[in-house]
């Protein structure tokens, strides 16, 4: 084997390397979009009790909403997840901790301690036309999962500015808007029911007299 044969193999062996690296560069960045590697976190600036509140709240997301990324709506009918613009944690845990602290803010906190919350939200979104686009439905259970109150809203605001970070930022505000909303409107869910009307009880109708006997 000569010296011109292991040098061309050697060669081969480094182009087949360098071509590798490539396929995996342009996999990460595929259609040019750069790796970003910042997390989007919604709780950064709640009170430290939310995270711990004892409360028993569900948060449930809408199915393009589960998979981790920022949300884009592309049309009347297509989501688009991010691959690279990412929250830092499960969505539906931020926007739990999200409801604790804006309950633990209200006077609703005490009353609330022993129902379950229940909270569905259908869209946590952005638009091409720069919008943001969130809505959800809220259910209040007792002990016995009877549902005594339900509420649910919607916003469509402008965005003040483009990019990920006003969209994520505009999608928060909006959220503790429509929390705020459903909580204002919560009625004292511990005050005692209003009796209701009684049905009126049947005429007593007067027993026939016992006939004497011959």
């Amino acid at each position: 084997m000569t010296l011109t044969t292991l040098s061309f193999r050697a060669r081969t062996a480094v182009l087949a390397a360098l071509c590798s690296t490539s396929v995996m560069l342009c996999a990460c960045t595929m259609g040019g979009e750069p790796v970003h590697f910042d997390r989007y976190s919604l709780t950064q600036d709640v009170q430290p009790a939310a995270f711990q509140s004892g409360y028993n709240i569900e948060v449930t997301l809408a199915a393009p909403l589960t998979q981790g990324g920022v949300v884009l709506q592309m049309s009347d009918v297509s989501l688009r997840p991010a691959r690279n613009y990412r929250y830092s944690a499960e969505l539906d845990n931020e926007l739990s901790v999200l409801f604790a602290d804006r309950l633990l803010s209200s006077d609703k906190a005490r009353m609330l301690r022993d129902f379950k919350i229940r909270i569905f939200v259908s869209k946590f979104q952005g638009t091409m036309n720069g919008h943001a686009l969130t809505a959800m439905s809220l259910r209040v259970l007792d002990a016995q999962d009877q549902c005594v109150y339900e509420n649910s809203c919607s916003e469509d605001s402008t965005m003040k500015e483009d990019g990920y970070d006003a969209l994520v930022s505009e999608l928060k505000a909006s959220y503790i808007r429509m929390c705020d909303k459903v909580l204002a409107d919560l009625p004292d869910l511990t005050a005692p029911k209003s009796k209701q009307a009684k049905p009126a009880k049947p005429e007593n109708k007067a027993k026939p007299e016992k006939q004497e006997k011959a």
